[in-house]
């Protein structure tokens, strides 16, 4: 379901409101989208929907996304903010790796685990704070967040994966 995916000069995009789910890898390395808001209609971003999109800066209007996908916003390293509802329950593995413009991100309290690689080289994350419901924090979950000064992991926390916070040097 590639269906812009490579488009590389494809700069905007608007999706209908009828729309309920991102399909997977949808915009796969369309690196001159820059911003992109979501219909309010969609409840979940597919696996690699905007993996690679460097240039991508804002993603809004995603309050009332419950789940995403492996590697969705994979390697989006202008990506500089977007706000995870409340509603959301999953994040799939990889889905922020690579986002090395990300300074900061909140977590919503139904996340109940942090994902393989999930954070993995978001090297400009300078705090995070682990939600209360998650359990468990998967292999290479943070690696390479070197910029990572503060990390608050709560106590229900029963698993933390192999080098989950392995190069975090700071």
């Amino acid at each position: 379901s590639s269906i812009f995916g490579n488009c590389s000069a494809l700069e905007n995009v608007v999706l209908p409101e009828s729309i309920t789910a991102v399909p997977n890898s949808i915009f796969y390395r369309c690196t001159s989208l820059k911003e992109f808001s979501i219909p309010v209609t969609v409840t979940s971003i597919g696996n690699s929907a905007f993996y690679y999109c460097t240039n991508l800066t804002v993603v809004g209007g995603i309050s009332n996304v419950t789940s995403i996908g492996n590697g969705a916003f994979g390697f989006c390293s202008s990506l500089k903010e977007i706000n995870l509802p409340n509603c959301l329950t999953s994040i799939g593995e990889e889905a922020f790796s690579g986002c090395s413009g990300l300074t900061s991100i909140k977590l919503p309290e139904g996340i109940t685990e942090i994902k393989k690689s999930t954070f993995s080289y978001c090297d400009s994350l300078t705090e995070f704070t682990i939600p209360s419901t998650v359990t468990s924090i998967g292999n290479w979950a943070f690696y390479y967040c070197d910029s990572l000064t503060t990390i608050t992991v709560p106590k229900g926390v029963t698993d933390i994966g192999f080098c989950a916070f392995h190069m975090c040097d700071n």
